[in-house]
């Protein structure tokens, strides 16, 4: 098994120097650079997100420690768009990079553990994980994520489970109080906290994460807080 995510996350930030992460999230218009010679179609714009998406890795490499793809830029283009996933994937492992799929998928059961399989595990005929950690969404409760957790102890792999959400709409729901006190989204983080500490080496970095926006930055201080590794 490889080491936890949260170790060789700690590793690299270490020796890079760098936190940064990356998004890849490759929206047209495109430079006509890079998309000469394509066709107006599905399999040809899905070759210019491919192209950009590449570069783009190969620009932001010397700096970062890791990209976080969002998945569904790709699946727009249906199977083409994923294999240009795969070849972004591939680029950052060549750079070393670690990679966040920015999926947030969230199931029950054998389909939670059909996605984390996906993402994190070992796809039919593969020999490594497409990504290193995944974002999983557990507002359908903890049972949600104990597939992923499952995956990712074997794999040694990291997630980010979305806590409280940088979208307008996100008070909404997150933000209403509880009857036992407290507000929805710290019940979720305290589920985080507790995966979590249940996954933190020596670095004290867990490989459980949370996604908080920073939309809100009263409520990042008070995540911190809450959620210390």
């Amino acid at each position: 098994m490889r080491q936890a995510f949260g170790e060789r996350l700690a590793a690299k930030v270490a020796t890079t120097g760098s936190s940064l992460c990356v998004g890849v999230d490759p929206r047209g218009p495109f430079p006509s650079e890079l998309t000469r010679g394509l066709a107006d179609s599905r399999s040809g714009h899905a070759r210019a997100v491919e192209r950009y998406s590449v570069a783009l890795v190969e620009a932001v490499a010397p700096y970062c420690v890791a990209i976080k793809p969002q998945v569904a830029l790709f699946e727009l283009y249906g199977g083409y768009g994923l294999s240009a996933l795969d070849a972004v994937c591939a680029a950052a492992r060549e750079h070393g990079l670690l990679i966040i799929a920015d999926a947030k998928r969230g199931d029950i059961a054998s389909t939670a553990t059909a996605y984390a399989e996906a993402w994190i595990g070992l796809r039919p005929g593969e020999t490594e994980p497409l990504a290193d950690a995944v974002t999983i969404n557990a507002y359908m409760g903890p049972d949600t994520v104990e597939p992923f957790l499952a995956v990712a102890d074997r794999m040694g792999a990291g997630l980010f489970v979305l806590a409280r959400t940088s979208n307008p709409g996100a008070a909404e729901l997150e933000e209403q109080e509880l009857a036992r006190g407290g507000q929805v989204w710290e019940r979720v983080a305290d589920w985080i906290a507790g995966w979590g500490a249940e996954r933190t080496g020596p670095s004290g970095i867990a490989s459980v994460g949370a996604v908080i926006g920073a939309t809100a930055p009263a409520v990042v201080r008070a995540a911190r807080d809450r959620m210390p590794t």
